[in-house]
This record gives C-alpha cells, structure tokens and sequence, in this order.
C-alpha cells in the first residue's frame, strides 16, 4: 500500500514539474487489451514491434524506445528476457495453448510439476492423470521450435492464415505470466457483464497485482493504452480496467483505440450500437479519448464504406487484399496504430502520450478520428514530392473512425510519415540537376518538413504535430501476407477532432432515441442509464458547435 501511494505521489509531481514529459526518455506505456478482435490487433501489433528489434553490433540503432513498451526480466528457465508491458483480456478458449505462467516462467509445465513432486514423496504405486492443453497451432509449434534451435525466424514459420482461429495462434512473444488475465465468459455476454466482472474481488485483484507489478518496476510512467472491443461485454472490462487506473493512478496520459471488425450488418446491431455508446460513455467519464477504429468505415449494422477498399486497389500493393477476412483487418488496424503511436516513442522527440492526447483535446471532446494511407503509390519514379504537385495528393487518405468523412489536411493535429525516405521522398541532386527544374518541395530531405511546407502553400497554416519516421513497416509473416509489398509500404497516419465526428456520434444517437425497453434490458441497460448516456453524446456533439476545428 505505501508502495502504491507512492507511485501515485510521484506521479503526480512529475506532471506539476514537467507536464509534458520532455526531460524524459524511454518514457514506459502500459497496454491493456481485451476481447478476441482487439487481442488480434494487439498480436499484429506486438508482432511488429519484434520485427523492430535489431541484433548484433553492426546493427542500426532504433528510431524507437523500445523500453516504452518492453520490460526486462529474469526467467527461471531462459534467464534473461524481453518481454512485452501489457495486459490482456479474454476468454479462457482464446486463450488456447498458453499457460497461466507462460512458457518463460514454467519450469516443469505446470501440472508435471506438481506430479513430479508428489512421485518424489511418495513409494507407492503411483499414477498420473493429466489434462492434455491446447495443441499449438503450427506456427507457434515451428516458432518454438526454431527458437530452442536458436535460430532466428526462418521461412518455416509462416502463417496460415486460413486457419488462425484467435491471437493466441500468431502471437510472435512469450508473456509474462501477469499479463494474462481469462475471463469465465465468452463475448456473447453484454457490456454490463463486463463492467461488473472486475468489481469482483477475485478479478479485480488480479488486475492490481498485475498493474503494479507493470508500473512499479517503471522510472517514468508515460501512461496506457487501451485496444478494446466494443460489442460485447469486453468492452466493459476495459472501461472498468479504466476505472481502476484512474483510482490508483490519477490522470496520466492514456488513449483508447475501439477495435471494430467489419462484415454483413448483424442481426443484433442496436444492441451492439448501444454497448459502443455505452463505452464511449464511460471512458468519457473516464477523460480517456477514444479512437473509434473499423477497416469499413462504419458502425456495426451500417453499411461499410468502400474509400479504403479504393484506395487499396490504386496503392502500391498491386491488388486489392481481401477486406472480408479479420486477419487482415487487424493487420491493417495495427499498422496505423503503431505508426501513428510511435510518435511519443521516438528517440528524436520529446514529444509524449500526454501531447498526443493534448493535440486532439482529448479531455474536452473525448473523440478522435484516425485517417490512414497504406502503401501510398510512392516510388523513385514518382516520389512524394511530385504526388504532393497533384491537384488532390492526399485524397488517398482513407477514414478509419466511423462518419468520420474524407481527410481535412485542416483539422490535422498529429501526422506521421512512414517509410517516405530517399528516392521515395525526392529526386536526387543529379537527376533534379538534369532536368532543370526545382520544384520549392525538392528543398526538403525529411518526408515531415515537406508536407508541413505543402499545407503552409495551401494557407494551412495551423500549429500541428509532424513527424517523420524513416523505418518501414516489417512486413514478415505473421503479418498479412496481403499487404506486404516491395519496399515496404510507405504509410501516412493522421490523428484529427474536428466538427465532422458529430456525424460519428449521430447513429449511436438515433439508435438510443429507439430503442426498445426489452433491447435495453438485453444490454444491461435501464431507462435511467440509457438517458445519462444520451445527453453524454449530446453534450459531446454540442461542444463541437461552440469551439473552432483544431
């Protein structure tokens, strides 16, 4: 306890002495995960922070903090590790193959153990009944294998995706064993389930442990970040692991990112709009901004938009990649995350979670929309320089948050550039010199000053965030085989709150206004709560007409 008031003490100091974080450096974040769709967006993500890594001495150094989101240990059996800070929630059966120790941290395999020492007290006739686990999927089977022969990710490890049944088949980490949080129930269950399930004293006190285990070992706590989902009673856990973080923590940076799969309109999509109302509601509550995220474009029950689809088919992949199958809207969803959330990670910025947060004014409006080019059709040919010449260049910017409507270069708060470098970004010096024409763009050897020079041209002149990050985005399998291309695909992210996200808002309105007193009762609702939630959005969408767009 006097460990915990103390965290929380100098917490608090440190945000009265350097609110923004800028003497910091490996700043840590803490993730918190939960439900099956938003664990695959984890997975994706994490897998792509291992791709990351660099080994050896004549290896490049990293553009990154990887400390911000790793921790190092010390395992029983495999000394040394590196391991990501993250907690995840879910099912018992998502959860497949892994133990509740983890691989690193069980020396005997759990059961065996405990029958090894009962064989070793005792000189009778003895016989052994174990419970067989979950067979591994193949990838994790040749992953293991390949890493006890110490060998380093090898095309025999590769996803078949086809037959990925969870996040647990393609996870490229072994977790500490606190980051693993089953739950008894499956996502059928609704948002209040959720909510309720860490009021319990037996779940509840297992996020603590696992909470301060994560942030007590950290120097400088930057904040969390949450992938959650929505639709069903995951998303109430993670507004009540929001809850508890608050209690404990006060108000350090965080943001939440609502994972949405998209597919046909469900049956019971006004259930599934007021559980998505609700969370909004609650980390609102909470002033925790939320990034509504779906590769559609739309809420659940809506009909999906076809702008990134578009996009996709005129990008640099070549051919459109199959936007039905979840594992690859995952992998999509986790590629924009991670290049916009490197941001407050990178080495050459003191930028951080709490600026982020303050550039979208999180804490008055509570939303956010996130706009995403993949693979933009970039090449030595024809660099970013030329495609900022075009009458239209950054129409390629597709929604990624629901209504959130074509990309507005105006309300841009926060743009990252990624894997634009080189010829990619701009002629060279001989080839400019032979053609004799300078375009005032050419000028600019950093994909982030160049298009800050491109809006200022355009009379968009408003104090944003930009940031260039040169590293590509590793591409290697069990990332979507779908969306790899060569190079690597260049990516531009653009984090925004303007007016236009009254149009988010609008639908998980209309369908609070109808709904039913027996819908209401199968959500966990009474009218009581459903009316807070209503005036919360109102009240969300009315102060958007009484402040300018960022």
């Amino acid at each position: 306890l006097l460990n915990l008031k103390r965290t929380r003490y100098l917490l608090q100091i440190e945000s009265l002495i350097d609110p923004l974080g800028t003497s910091k450096m490996a700043s840590e974040l803490l993730t918190i995960s939960s439900g099956p769709f938003a664990g695959l967006v984890s997975a994706h993500f994490w897998n792509t922070q291992r791709a990351l890594f660099s080994y050896g001495e004549d290896a490049p150094e990293p553009e990154v903090y990887h400390d911000c989101l790793f921790r190092v240990g010390s395992s029983p059996v495999y000394g040394q590790t590196y391991t990501p800070r993250c907690i995840m929630f879910d099912s018992k059966n998502a959860m497949r193959s892994l133990r509740l120790r983890g691989r690193l941290y069980d020396e005997m395999g759990g059961a065996s153990a405990a029958a090894a020492a009962a064989v070793g007290s005792w000189q009778g006739a003895t016989q052994t009944f174990e419970q067989p686990s979950e067979s591994l999927s193949e990838y994790q089977r040749k992953r293991l294998q390949e890493e006890e022969e110490g060998v380093q990710h090898t095309a025999a490890a590769v996803v078949d995706e086809a037959s990925v049944q969870g996040w647990a088949d393609i996870l490229n980490f072994d977790l500490h064993p606190s980051s693993l949080q089953p739950c008894a129930f499956t996502n059928e269950q609704n948002f209040s389930v959720g909510a309720e399930y860490l009021r319990g004293r037996t779940a509840r006190e297992a996020f603590e442990n696992s909470t301060h285990m994560f942030v007590e070992e950290s120097d400088h706590l930057q904040g969390f970040q949450y992938f959650t989902d929505v639709e069903n009673a995951f998303g109430g856990i993670c507004t009540g692991a929001g809850e508890q973080v608050v209690e404990e923590y006060g108000s350090v940076g965080s943001i939440a990112f609502l994972c949405l799969p998209s597919g046909p309109a469900a049956d019971n999509s006004p259930a599934l709009l007021a559980t998505a109302a609700m969370t909004l509601h609650r980390f609102r509550q909470l002033d925790v901004p939320v990034v509504p995220l779906s590769t559609g474009g739309c809420w659940p029950g809506h009909a999906a938009s076809d702008d990134l689809s578009a996009a996709l088919a005129t990008s640099g992949l070549g051919a459109a990649p199959p936007m039905q199958s979840l594992y690859t809207q995952a992998g999509l969803l986790a590629a924009a995350i991670d290049t916009m959330t490197s941001c407050y990670r990178l080495k050459s910025s003191a930028f951080r979670l709490r600026d982020l947060v303050g550039s979208i004014a999180g804490s008055t409006h509570g939303i956010a929309s996130l706009h995403t080019a993949y693979a933009l059709p970039v090449t030595a040919g024809s660099p970013f320089s030329t495609l900022l010449q075009q009458p239209h260049p950054l129409v390629c910017l597709s929604p990624l948050t629901p209504g959130a409507g074509p990309f507005d270069p105006a309300v841009a708060a926060t743009l990252v550039l990624r894997g634009i470098t080189g010829d990619r970004l701009r002629p060279s010096d001989a080839v400019l010199a032979a053609s004799g024409q300078v375009h005032p763009l050419t000028r600019y050897t950093h994909a982030s000053e160049m298009i800050l020079r491109f809006l200022f041209d355009r009379g968009v002149a408003r104090s944003r965030w930009c940031f260039t990050v040169d590293t590509p985005l590793p591409c290697s399998s069990p990332f979507p085989r779908s969306l790899a291309c060569n190079p690597a695909p260049a990516i531009i992210t653009s984090l925004s709150a303007s007016s236009s996200l009254q149009k988010t808002l609008e639908p998980l309105l209309q369908n609070l206004r109808t709904l039913r007193a027996p819908a209401m009762h199968a959500c966990g609702l009474d009218r009581d709560e459903t009316l807070e939630i209503v005036e919360t959005l109102r009240t969300m969408q009315r102060e958007w007409d009484n402040s300018d767009p960022l």
